[in-house]
């Protein structure tokens, strides 16, 4: 008979996971730095706890806090999210070491909207974010990119969250 799992077990088990610089996935890769995490940040999987916690435990758990002090941090000064580029062109110019990372961006908005923290200063990068978007409705992780599926989710579910949280200005 298998044991049931009870739901502390659960939440600590998601708190456990958790690196010290707020994000999550510590069980997946326990050799990962903050470094790493800076250059290419968990972002998604992150969330997911973070929201998980938030429905448990509530917006005060001490694991929520440490993430979104982690959002916080890997937020550009130019209030995007980025991470770095990919390897250097064999031809032409080599690529920017960091680049504005669409998803991340989507999903950082979207934690802001959690928290009702979104601030005028968002709007445009809500609009800069939405006019990369292709003709066809789909995102690109980076700009200039190719479309692909988590990037276009990210954004959709930004653009849901959005509008149902009534605001003036998203019509």
């Amino acid at each position: 008979v298998p044991r049931m799992v009870q739901l502390g077990e659960l939440v600590q088990a998601i708190a456990d996971d958790q690196f010290y610089w707020g994000e999550f996935g510590r069980s997946e890769d326990v050799d990962r730095t903050e470094a790493m995490a800076t250059a290419k940040p968990n972002f998604f999987i992150s969330c997911q706890a973070a929201f998980a916690l938030v429905a448990v435990e509530g917006p005060d758990a001490a694991p929520v806090g440490r993430f979104l002090e982690g959002v916080r941090k890997t937020r550009d000064e130019d209030l995007w999210w980025t991470s770095a580029a990919g390897a250097a062109s064999p031809r032409g110019p080599s690529p920017p070491s960091v680049v504005h990372n669409l998803r991340h961006t989507a999903k950082g908005l979207d934690v802001l909207v959690c928290q009702g923290a979104l601030t005028a200063q968002d709007v445009p990068l809500i609009e800069a974010l939405l006019a990369v978007g292709d003709d066809d409705g789909s995102w690109a992780a980076y700009e200039h990119g190719d479309p692909e599926i988590w990037a276009t989710a990210y954004v959709l579910n930004l653009l849901a969250r959005l509008l149902h949280t009534r605001l003036s200005w998203v019509g």
